[in-house]
């Protein structure tokens, strides 16, 4: 057997054990022999977005509620889920051999694979009710008008390119001179695959494509013996969407002009490059905005804001943003606009009497909110939405995610510097709220774009990216940003730091060689991402790893010797100590230090506290464990209080905010797995208003996992820069192999020794205290009204010990009402944080395979996406 036919053999057994094998047999053909994407990853992605098709018409119940005249395979079908009313998608058959179709519905014009769920419906039914596999019905075949020219759109958007749905309609027939139709004639030509396309698209000019779609709209004709002529479905549908979305874009693009002539009445004037990203979002009605941070995103969507509401476009905007800064956008409101703008806070009841009493204005919730008023803000019914710090949303599977996007205003627009942070996906959750069509079709995005160690065809997803995604970066419009210097800190390990991180890779080998047989359980990889969590906190030191241990005692210590401090088998401690001697008591300079995790944050405090203290001075935190007054507050003194010379900050802090004005200088404690949030932090200072040279300091430990987590950042930032920022046209990302391959490259573990899957390491007991260790350090934000002390992580006795103290209430609808003392729900409330984002983190890797949560896969929606 030739490998060809071995392929085709393989392919149809997976779709036998998924549908019935006489369809099963149509669909292995129709992608084998009419596909016109040959590439075998492409086939076998094709080849499951159809099973998935196939499943969820299977789980709906779909069947027909019309049928050809007389028994007829070919012609027009409808088809309806049990015991409901026909859907609206008119479908129809209209060859065999080879297969051919088509279905207005939205998935078929989105998925180019040629066959929806419809469809395989319809074919399902002809093979369950005798017709044979090889029918040689050629001469049945739906035929054309006899006179005339007809409009035909091929199913299948370009691999390459802009993908111009437009692109793929084709002309049949001949021009009848007694029909206004034959004028159309003109608008075609022979293109050089042989078929009758269009001559122009007009791309660039939206009044011309409109008048071309609306003078091809009467060509889409078909007819069937015996019938009325009949529609090409698809064909139809197509121009109908494409003639609504440019008459949108000609009504935005008007009002923006008139709308423009206000921007004086803003109290701050706009840099030229905004006034261009105000204008865009004018015109287009949508639009992600991804610029470089520091750019001012915020000032941009405060004046489309402004003048959407002054030039009475819309009454109502809703602006959903990062707890930590409602407050800094009402501020940054104030500097611009005069436009009404409210925070919504308080209890369920207050928030829904400030939506209630808002009839027109401004809005501004945080995402949390969002989960807890949906129905509420649907009913308000807001005519702009704004999300800020957008990458939020970039896991499509997550509730946050799902619940923002059921928000459907005209006008929407998404602001962040880094629309993706590790996959392709994630960008595409991102448009799905913009434009839901840019990169169509989904399940083709990675079988196609990457290729082993490549991401290949960047400049296709630049072009389809182009018309609904704005990104400058500083360099390029801020030619007087000042310079700025990176400097690695390498930190040695300490012995006992070593000892303790090394005797991890054991453990960490097991679950890794495991996956060489079978995929990871939520348990098994929830001890993975624990172990590693665990590593990189060792590499921080000795210090934060036993932090619950010691600090009761060492916070009784006012001034930490050196000798205690090398005591803690933390470098990185007397490091800090050192280089803020330098900076703030030598140089008088204040300092923003990052790091991970806040009790590192809390050890550094510690440990240079005194020093600050013998010249006065003293430190601020930013964290996520201070209340969004206590972390305003903060804020506002570190700017003002000449004697504030530190700001300790996690990642909470390295998310909007500008310390452009307070500080030239930060140090990075530790390094985070992604490079975005890196840039994020430096972002902070490196940015419009900036007048001092930057200088930003990174500690690695060396020979650890974090040095090798500056190559796998290194890798994340390559692939960022040349789709965004780049003109290439592939990128070499080695990083691209799976999440557990990326850990046994990390941790060099090909170079050890088999492990025993059994090893003791690995116990439950263990693995759950690790993780309860870790879950303090992942909380984002605390909620009004909440405790700023930082609860100390439980065990897992006192786990237990919790869960006794909830009180579950079952309602009739089904959902879950958990009581208890709110003590008791601090404590529980990091915990979740905590096992959340270690889950979160992986389950969108391939190499591992969770159990499925309730929602499906985004292609999974996509193939819902026409009911």
């Amino acid at each position: 057997m030739s490998p060809q036919s071995q392929a085709r053999q393989s392919m149809l057994k997976r779709a036998r054990a998924h549908m019935p094998e006489n369809l099963a047999t149509w669909v292995v053909d129709h992608l084998w022999h009419g596909f016109p994407h040959r590439e075998p990853a492409v086939l076998e992605a094709a080849l499951e977005a159809l099973t998935r098709r196939w499943r969820f018409a299977h789980q709906d119940g779909l069947n027909l509620a019309r049928k050809p005249a007389q028994g007829a395979p070919f012609g027009l079908y409808r088809t309806r889920r049990r015991r409901q009313e026909p859907r609206p998608y008119r479908t129809v058959l209209q060859s065999l051999d080879p297969l051919a179709g088509q279905c207005d519905c939205k998935d078929f014009l989105r998925n180019s694979l040629g066959l929806c769920k419809h469809l395989l419906v319809i074919l399902d039914h002809l093979t369950r009710n005798g017709l044979p596999l090889q029918t040689g019905l050629g001469g049945d075949i739906l035929a054309l008008e006899e006179e005339g020219l007809q409009l035909h759109w091929h199913p299948y958007r370009a691999l390459t390119g802009d993908g111009d749905l437009l692109a793929q309609l084709f002309l049949t027939g001949e021009a009848d001179p007694n029909k206004s139709s034959h004028r159309a004639i003109d608008l075609f030509q022979v293109a050089e695959d042989g078929f009758i396309r269009l001559k122009q698209l007009h791309r660039q000019n939206a009044a011309k494509r409109l008048a071309l779609v609306e003078t091809l709209m009467p060509l889409v004709r078909l007819r069937q013996q015996g019938e009325h002529p009949l529609p090409d479905p698809a064909a139809r549908q197509l121009l109908s969407d494409e003639r609504d979305r440019l008459r949108l874009q000609l009504s935005n693009a008007s009002a923006a002009r008139d709308l423009e002539k206000r921007l004086r009445s803003l109290k701050r004037k706009l840099y030229p490059y905004q006034v261009d990203g105000v204008r865009r979002l004018l015109q287009r009605g949508r639009l992600l905005l991804a610029d470089d941070m520091g750019l001012g995103k915020t000032a941009q969507a405060i004046a489309c804001s402004h003048l959407l509401w002054h030039g009475r476009k819309i009454r109502r905007g809703l602006l959903i943003v990062p707890t930590s800064l409602k407050r800094q956008w009402l501020r940054e409101w104030q500097l611009f606009s005069d436009a009404p703008l409210i925070l919504v806070e308080g209890s369920a009841e207050q928030r829904r009497e400030v939506f209630e009493s808002t009839r027109s204005g401004f809005l501004v919730v945080h995402y949390e909110q969002v989960l807890r008023d949906l129905e509420i803000m649907q009913a308000w019914k807001p005519g702009l939405v704004v999300l800020d710090e957008a990458q939020r949303i970039k896991n499509w599977a997550t509730k946050t995610s799902l619940y923002v996007k059921r928000l459907q205003p005209r006008y929407r627009l998404v602001l962040t510097g880094t629309p993706m942070e590790n996959r392709l996906q994630e960008l595409a959750s991102l448009m799905d709220w913009v434009d839901d069509f840019a990169l169509e079709p989904k399940w083709r995005l990675s079988p196609f774009h990457q290729v082993g160690g490549y991401v290949r065809h960047l400049e296709t997803l630049r072009a389809r990216l182009a018309p609904s995604m704005l990104r400058r970066r500083r360099q390029e419009v801020l030619k007087q940003l000042p310079p700025r210097t990176d400097t690695v800190i390498p930190v040695s390990l300490s012995d006992a730091q070593a000892e303790e991180h090394d005797a991890l890779l054991a453990p960490i080998a097991a679950l890794v060689q495991s996956t060489k047989r079978r995929t990871l359980s939520q348990s098994e990889f929830m001890r993975l991402m624990s172990l590693l969590t665990t590593q990189r906190i060792i590499a921080n030191g000795m210090a934060p790893f036993r932090f619950t241990e010691i600090w009761p005692q060492l916070q009784k210590v006012e001034d930490p010797s050196e000798d205690m401090l090398r005591s803690l088998n933390s470098p990185k401690l007397l490091q800090l100590r050192e280089m803020i001697e330098q900076l703030v008591l030598g140089q008088n300079r204040k300092v923003v230090v990052f790091s991970s995790w806040r009790r590192m944050l809390i050890l550094a405090e510690w440990a240079v506290r005194s020093r600050l203290a013998e010249s006065g001075f003293h430190a601020l935190f930013f964290t996520g464990r201070e209340s969004p007054s206590r972390r305003a507050q903060n804020l506002e003194a570190f700017h003002r209080d000449p004697n504030a010379k530190l700001l300790f900050a996690t990642d909470s802090g390295g998310v909007g905010l500008n310390l452009q004005k307070a500080s030239q200088c930060c140090i990075h404690l530790d390094l985070p797995w992604n490079p975005a949030v890196l840039e994020q932090r430096v972002a902070r200072l490196h940015r419009l208003g900036q007048k001092q040279p930057i200088e930003v300091y990174q500690f690695i430990s060396q020979d650890s996992i974090e040095s090798r987590i500056a190559e796998l950042v290194a890798r994340k930032k390559a692939l960022f820069q040349a789709l965004f920022d780049g003109d290439r046209d592939q990128v070499a990302v080695e990083g691209h192999q799976g999440f557990v391959k990326q850990v046994s490259r990390l941790l060099q573990l090909d170079q050890r020794p088999a492990v025993a899957a059994d090893s003791p390491d690995l116990t439950p007991e263990r693995t759950i205290e690790a993780t309860v260790q870790l879950a303090d350090e992942a909380g984002d934000a605390l909620h009004p009204g909440e405790s700023d002390r930082q609860p100390q992580a439980p065990g897992a006795a006192e786990i237990r010990a919790l869960f006794q103290k909830v009180e579950v209430q079952r309602e009739a609808d089904g959902r879950l009402h958990l009581h208890t003392d709110a003590e008791t729900a601090r404590t529980m409330t990091g915990l979740f944080r905590g096992l959340a984002a270690l889950l979160e983190s992986g389950f969108s890797n391939k190499a591992i395979q969770p159990a499925q949560p309730a929602s499906k896969s985004k292609e999974a929606e996509e193939d819902r996406s026409s009911d």
